[in-house]
Parts: C-alpha cells; sequence; structure tokens
C-alpha cells in the first residue's frame, strides 16, 4: 500500500511513494515484508532486501512506449488494437508474466473472461519433472 498518493493531473510522478509489505516475487521464498520506494528515477528496496530482491526490484529497464505494427501509439489505441485481437482469438496465450499476485489476478480474470490461457513468466520449473 503506499504510503502517499503523488501524482499531478497529468499522471506524472512527482515525489516518491513508499510501499510496506511487499511480496518478493524473484525466489520461491515469496518474503512479504519488503518495503520499496519508487521515484521517477526506479524502484529500491528499502527493508529486509536480499541479493534477488534488490537485482530484481532495483534493475533498470529500457524506455518504452505501446506499440501497435511496430510504430509507437498513444496508450488508447495500443489497448483498443490489443482487445481486438483478444476479441478475434480462439486461444489466447498470456504469457511472459514476471508480475506479482495483484497482476496475476488481473490476467487470470482476463483469460477467464476471453476463454484464454495463461504461462507465467517462470513456468519452465514446472516441466522439470516431465
Amino acid at each position: 500500500m503506499p504510503s502517499s498518493n503523488a501524482r499531478k493531473a497529468t499522471g506524472e510522478r512527482t515525489e516518491s511513494e513508499q510501499f510496506e509489505n511487499v511480496a518478493c516475487p524473484f525466489c520461491g521464498m515469496i518474503c512479504d515484508d519488503l518495503t520499496v520506494e519508487r521515484t521517477d528515477k526506479g524502484l529500491k528496496v528499502l527493508k529486509n532486501a536480499c541479493g534477488k530482491s534488490v537485482a530484481g526490484f532495483e534493475r533498470k529497464l529500457p524506455p518504452s512506449s505501446p506499440q501497435v505494427g511496430g510504430k509507437d501509439v498513444e496508450l488508447a489505441k495500443a489497448i483498443k488494437e490489443a482487445a481486438k485481437l483478444i476479441g478475434k482469438a480462439e486461444l489466447p496465450l498470456y504469457g511472459g508474466l514476471a508480475t506479482d499476485v495483484e497482476g496475476m489476478r488481473a490476467v487470470m480474470a482476463l483469460a477467464e473472461r476471453s476463454g484464454g490461457i495463461v504461462d507465467h513468466a517462470l513456468s519452465e520449473a514446472q516441466y522439470r519433472n516431465f
């Protein structure tokens, strides 16, 4: 839960936000007592960090923007195009989901509504004993 709501009307962050009791998804321990700060520069683990949590939360991500057909577009247009694709799909697959519990709940709801299936980013671990 954020300790401050630091957004302008434009949606830009103007100061940091701190989240307490964050669950770490980067190993099987699922430690749920981290304090994570989000700023315009990225994430930083402030309390109860380990090497894996720091490497995962604090990694630098490349700049990105919504795209359709390889071209940058407004977010609303990208969402509209994604909805069209999902609507036409017979069995949509949702994959590459390095996300938290809230993100998985959202994608599970989307998969249920669209008749799709879900493959988590770390699913290769499920197949080790086959």
